[in-house]
């Protein structure tokens, strides 16, 4: 069973998508509470054993939120110059390894589409658990910057 026909269920497209996400093999782990070893085992060619149902959805899930947001990125792009912002991370941090995935995906598919966009960093929060749930907060539009020569 394909994960909502988003990939091809092989080891190769699991690693793919997890390290398009933006998590290691170690924070997939943590994240669904299994040894890290297993996780490796999944992606290993050598070992026949392959991604559970609950790694494959949360995987696609991941992926599914990428591509929202990428969407997001674009549409505002549409309307002018857009401002993608980085969360400046001073300690490994699973959320913010998501959130920071997403936003590379948008700045990737933003300069494809013609409209580089302005990246700029915010400080890190104490709490990441909710970090990223309002993907609309790390797109921003630059202020309008008034002509100098109008204000001498």
């Amino acid at each position: 069973m394909e994960a909502e026909g988003l990939l091809p269920h092989s080891k190769a497209a699991f690693a793919a998508a997890r390290e398009t996400v933006g998590i290691s093999q170690a924070m997939l782990a943590t994240l669904l509470h299994i040894n890290p070893k297993t996780v490796k085992s999944w992606e290993s060619p050598d070992i026949p054993a392959m991604p559970s149902a609950k790694a494959w959805n949360l995987i696609t899930s991941l992926m599914t939120q990428i591509n929202s947001f990428t969407s997001l990125a674009l549409a505002e792009a549409a309307y002018g110059p857009v401002e993608l912002l980085m969360v400046r991370a001073i300690r490994k941090d699973t959320q913010v390894q998501i959130v920071n995935a997403r936003i590379r995906s948008a700045m990737t598919a933003l300069i494809h589409a013609g409209s580089p966009p302005s990246i700029d960093y915010i400080p890190m929060p104490e709490d990441t658990t909710r970090l990223g749930l309002d993907m609309t907060g790390f797109i921003r539009r630059p202020p309008h910057r008034h002509d100098k020569t109008h204000h001498q």
